[in-house]
């Protein structure tokens, strides 16, 4: 009979437990003039570990205090039991007040209040019952997700008194626990996103990809969605987080992109969801066409049916080729829609590309005309050297980009050194060469300041979906005249990742990297299957330039990737390890 009192009794009243005890750094906030709400370590000896610290001030008003917003899984569920107790520290005789709110997705009655004395004689545990009605509100019934504290009420609850400067401490808030709108989470992936190709960057426009150098965005949450979206790290690799109410909007207005020339859609998405079926994710480009609005769109659906298949717990590679009469030349916003609710998805790698590799189509062979063998090139400047280099068409083709490479292993410019991008055409294109990338090239070769080398020079036509290297290789003289400094001592005004030098190198190379204003900086070494092979930077730096150096000893030959990430931008240069 005993036991079965007993049964009945746990089934009428829920257990109370501890939802919350500071420890987590819960979201507070003061009001009406408090002077501060802060969590701090227990001072006294209790050992109660972080407290909540209110402080009050003569010149706010009667009605100041704070309060402190419970995780929606550690709320105060006061539909049977509408006691809750609190530590509450003071070296003065109070009177404080309770109440419980709710914020959010929390239904309950109205709020609820209730005050109780404190003799001011250090913890003491006080013992809230909310159906007294104080400060005008309802006894209590429902879950509960906020809690205010109000230091100077009168010791009957019925009046306000004149607030004076003090410091009071609460702790252990214990109740029966109760959840609000709580969705059990699925597990997170614990895989980052496929590696993706080695493509050119001028055959590439990325959103976000830690493969390649990011567009501008202005928002990856614009102010039309409803959606809400972080970036995480899975297994060292950024990725965004999207809860999703309906869909995703990321916002590029003000730097629109022309992906006229663009073939494919890329994105690697993750999520979990035991039954899929009826979700679609649908993903969007929008174009606006010279308009302040989108007139059309490149739209892409994936669920259970199509190819690739949504699926749950793994990454999707989503790999579209773009309709070939789909408008988009002026691409403004990229959407993302999910019906039957996805609520949480992982996502990495939103690009366009190129594709060189599925068309048969030819690029027309050119004939250079100069300079001449031997030529020196004089790198004397403030960071750039210019150099006119004559060339001709066999035949014109405006689809075509040309990118010039230097190398210096017998013609071989398979892995170039150097590679410099040539928008012009015509007859005659004057080349801007980056003096940072030119000099740690020599440096990798081995010339010092003041010393030449001859190299080999060839040019490669990118269009019409194919790479073909130019017919002829010339010779051209650089001459290493300045060295990079480990020093600057004015501010760049640009994020910069600087190619490594010596490279290739063995064992240790040397990484300069520029910060137009301090922040918190990560250098990374990944090897070519994406695993983080070395942290050579992880900390807040100082705006200017710096310098990392590298030692791989323990490392094998080959390709590695180094990453520069800080706030918003990203980026990444290859080098190589030769032993």
């Amino acid at each position: 009979m005993t036991f079965v009192l007993l049964a009945m009794a746990n089934l009428a009243f829920a257990q109370q437990e501890v939802v919350q005890d500071f420890e987590s750094s819960p979201p507070i906030a003061g009001f009406e003039g408090l002077e501060s709400a802060t969590i701090v370590p227990d001072p006294s000896t209790a050992g109660n570990g972080q407290v909540f610290e209110l402080v009050t001030s003569a010149a706010g008003n009667p009605w100041q205090g704070a309060e402190v917003v419970l995780a929606d899984d550690s709320s105060l569920d006061l539909t049977s039991d509408i006691t809750v107790s609190v530590d509450v520290w003071s070296d003065v005789a109070f009177s404080p007040m309770a109440k419980i709110e709710t914020t959010g997705e929390a239904e309950a009655a109205s709020a609820a209040a209730n005050t109780q004395s404190h003799t001011g004689s250090g913890w003491e545990t006080l013992t809230f019952t909310f159906n007294t009605g104080d400060d005008g509100t309802a006894t209590a019934n429902g879950v509960y997700n906020k809690v205010a504290f109000f230091p100077n009420r009168s010791s009957d609850g019925t009046a306000w008194n004149t607030p004076t400067a003090g410091t009071f401490y609460f702790d252990n808030i214990t109740g029966v626990k109760g959840t609000i709108g709580i969705i059990p989470a699925g597990p997170s992936p614990t895989m980052a996103a496929p590696a993706q190709p080695l493509r050119d960057p001028a055959d590439v426009i990325s959103i976000f990809s830690d493969a390649y150098d990011d567009i501008e965005v202005g928002t990856f949450s614009a102010d039309i969605d409803d959606s809400s979206i972080e970036e995480v790290l899975i297994a060292g690799n950024p990725t965004k987080k999207v809860t999703f109410a309906n869909f995703l909007g990321v916002d590029f207005r003000d730097n629109r992109i022309d992906a006229s020339q663009m073939t494919h859609f890329h994105i690697d998405f993750w999520t979990y969801k035991e039954d899929l079926t009826g979700t679609v994710f649908n993903s969007k480009f929008s174009q606006w066409g010279g308009t302040d609005g989108e007139i059309s769109a490149v739209t892409f659906d994936i669920n259970t049916g199509t190819n690739p298949a949504l699926e749950s717990g793994t990454w999707v590679t989503a790999d579209f080729e773009i309709p070939s009469g789909a408008s988009r030349d002026d691409l403004a916003q990229f959407l993302i829609t999910v019906s039957n609710t996805l609520d949480v998805v992982y996502i990495d790698n939103i690009y366009l590309y190129r594709d060189g590799t599925t068309s048969e189509a030819t690029v027309d062979a050119f004939s250079l005309i100069g300079p001449a063998d031997g030529t020196m090139l004089d790198l004397t400047g403030d960071g750039t050297t210019e150099a006119t280099i004559s060339w001709e068409e066999a035949t014109s083709n405006t689809d075509v980009s040309y990118y010039w490479h230097v190398d210096a292993q017998d013609g071989d410019f398979s892995d170039p050194l150097v590679s410099i991008p040539s928008d012009n055409m015509g007859s005659a294109t004057t080349l801007t060469l980056p003096f940072s990338a030119i000099d740690a090239t020599l440096a990798s070769l081995g010339v010092g300041v003041g010393e030449s080398i001859t190299v080999d020079w060839t040019v490669t036509a990118i269009g019409g979906d194919v790479v073909q290297f130019a017919d002829e290789v010339f010779e051209i003289t650089l001459t290493r005249n300045l060295s990079v400094s480990n020093e600057v001592t004015e501010s760049p005004n640009k994020f910069t990742l600087n190619q490594n030098y010596p490279n290739p190198f063995n064992p240790t190379t040397n990484i300069t990297y520029n910060l137009p204003e301090s922040g918190a900086v990560t250098l990374e070494v990944f090897n070519v299957t994406g695993q983080r092979v070395a942290t050579l930077v992880n900390g807040v730096k100082s705006a200017g330039s710096h310098i990392a150096t590298f030692d791989a000893s323990n490392l094998s030959s080959g390709v590695y990737m180094y990453r520069l990430s800080s706030g918003n931008s990203i980026q990444i240069r290859k080098m190589l390890l030769i032993k």
